[in-house]
């Protein structure tokens, strides 16, 4: 980083610095159709739009108040975000609203914030139907709406935005779970631009670097790796829609052919995307050879799309050295880990069996009963890293499955407006760290010569086709479903069958239940996950009072309860207490 960039506090001081400096520069340029129809945006362009939208904005005193941003892909918003940022507003990026699921999401934002206004364009405000949408959720009445493309044609007064201190919350990164109540992130400016350091560190990225993007606004990845990364390190970036390249997959291998891009990456479904999508015959006339970084994180990564994705488009340049693993989450503001830029991504390979114990020994021999784990790499400077005992919180060995746990500036302080989960998931330490504060990803992992592997998902996210769901919501939801049912006495998880996630709920019942009584209360349960879910339990396992393992503060181990699930090994409060035909469909293998 420049000495200019170190003498940087905030977003706002890194827009003007660029504008000043940079002026004739590109940033950003958009694809607005995904291929050819180009928008280009220089350093000085960007800076100049910024402080006039945050000027216009001033009137409505939105300094410290939650602004909502609801925005279709493309450049827009990040002049709404960046604005709204110098305004001191906390801006809250807005998923797709396309969609009820949407919709619903919007409704539990608005709510969890108190919003106190929407910034979108005029094409949004004055379209009927996005309206017709959008006005369903109340709190979106209630609030101005204010569009940066209908601005004052008298330029306001423009002030000085370069005073925000690096401790100032500049938005809210809502997780994306499907639940009743989403969370919202508190992400600083010191986050965003300490994380922004450690991905300019781990990628090698440099002022030559030319970026792709395709990822959306409203992701972590999309807006810290996508576009803040980009102004940060000073390198211009192509951008287009999500929609456009999972439309047409081959836009993006063009971009980056066309663009000379350095820089590129996403989710592991994006590199598979592009094995099903692209024939041999689109690719003839491409060249990838450019493509430096391809990063891939955010979702289990699987070693046979690196290998194949590398095999596929060897013929026009692609080089597999080029894959880079991360690791990272929304709390951490993005990045945690990740492999070195111009390395051959690390793998290890275990058998399977060993791999669903809390220890991984040594490497399988076999092909017949393989499992091989992809490396996200060593975690980035400045930041603590720890495997963590979920059930005693002492830190693991080398090799030993644990929880991960994260200390760095990139870490968020807190949910907004949640108290409690706010304490369980930041506000935690090891003896051998005193007075430092860890984050619990919820992640399981393991560090195997200095390599962090991810075992699992998320502890607190389950993952149903599609659906995020987390475990202490479906698991309060069960235990109220039915009064012979003990609160706190459940859990639920996912499992693996055929290669699909499936929902298991574990649940002790009280003891003067009766075993006519079964069916029904399964009904219960069954009825109340699909109506406040969406979701039905693959299956349901009731069991005798005091019989699932807990800690000695009474504590459900939820690990355990899984395994003695597989294992059959659960104390059933009837023999018919599971769905019919269960142990003809599980897979306990």
């Amino acid at each position: 980083m420049t000495d200019t960039m170190s003498k940087t506090k905030s977003i706002c001081d890194l827009v003007f610095d660029r504008a000043a400096t940079q002026a004739t520069k590109k940033a950003f340029i958009f694809l607005d159709d995904g291929e050819q129809k180009e928008r280009v945006l220089t350093y000085g362009e960007l800076g100049e739009q910024v402080a006039y939208i945050a000027a216009s904005f001033q009137a409505f005193d939105i300094v410290g108040e939650r602004v909502l941003l609801v925005f279709p892909p493309g450049i827009n918003f990040l002049f709404g975000f960046l604005a709204a940022l110098c305004c001191r507003a906390i801006a809250i990026p807005a998923f797709s609203f396309t969609s009820v699921r949407g919709l619903e999401k919007l409704r539990h934002i608005a709510r969890d914030a108190s919003i106190k206004a929407v910034l979108s364009t005029k094409t949004i405000i004055q379209n009927p139907r996005v309206q017709a949408k959008l006005r369903q959720i109340s709190e979106l009445n209630a609030v101005p709406w204010l569009a940066i493309d209908d601005l004052p044609t008298t330029p306001p007064f423009k002030k000085d935005f370069r005073s925000i201190q690096a401790n100032t919350p500049a938005y809210l990164q809502y997780t994306s779970g499907a639940t009743s109540s989403p969370k919202g992130v508190v992400i600083t400016h010191e986050n965003i631009l300490h994380n922004s350091q450690q991905i300019q560190s781990t990628f090698r990225s440099t002022t030559d670097d030319i970026g792709v993007i395709w990822l959306p606004h409203f992701h972590d990845m999309g807006l810290i790796g996508g576009l803040i990364q980009p102004l940060y390190v000073g390198f211009p970036t192509v951008l287009m829609s999500p929609f456009h390249f999972v439309q047409k997959p081959i836009r993006w291998l063009q971009a980056i052919s066309k663009y000379r891009g350095s820089i590129s990456g996403g989710a592991n479904f994006g590199f598979d995307l592009c094995l099903n999508k692209i024939n041999a015959d689109e690719c003839k006339d491409l060249d990838l050879s450019s493509w430096r970084v391809a990063f891939s994180g955010g979702e289990p990564i699987k070693s046979r799309t690196l290998d194949a994705f590398s095999e596929k488009f060897a013929a026009i340049g692609f080089r597999k050295r080029s894959f880079l693993p991360c690791y990272g989450l929304a709390e951490a503001t993005l990045i945690v880990s990740g492999c070195a830029a111009k390395e051959f991504p690390k793998t290890l390979t275990v058998n399977r069996r060993e791999f669903s114990t809390e220890k991984i020994q040594e490497e399988a021999t076999s092909e017949e009963d393989c499992h091989t784990i992809v490396s996200v790499g060593a975690p980035v400077k400045t930041s603590i890293v720890k495997i963590v005992d979920v059930e005693t919180f002492r830190p693991k060995k080398d090799g030993e499955i644990g929880e991960v746990w994260v200390h760095s500036k990139s870490v968020a302080n807190a949910y907004w407006n949640k108290t409690a989960e706010t304490e369980y998931i930041f506000d935690n330490q090891l003896d051998t760290y005193p007075g430092i504060k860890f984050l619990r990803t919820g992640d399981l992992g393991f560090f195997l010569k200095g390599q962090l592997y991810i075992t699992g998902r998320k502890k607190n996210l389950i993952i149903i086709r599609g659906m995020n769901l987390y475990p202490h919501d479906l698991e309060n939801y069960v235990a109220n479903s039915h009064t012979q049912l003990k609160k706190g006495c459940g859990t639920v998880f996912s499992n693996k069958i055929n290669e699909e996630e499936h929902l298991v709920v574990v649940q002790e019942v009280k003891r003067d239940t009766k075993k006519e009584d079964v069916k029904f209360i399964m009904a219960k349960i069954n009825a109340t996950l699909s109506t406040n879910f969406g979701v039905r339990p693959y299956d349901i396992a009731l069991v005798i009072p005091h019989s699932l393992p807990k800690t000695s503060s009474g504590k459900i181990m939820h690990y355990k309860c899984k395994q003695e699930y597989l294992n059959k090994q659960l104390k059933f409060f009837s023999t018919k207490s599971s769905l019919p035909n269960t142990s003809k469909k599980m897979n306990y293998d």
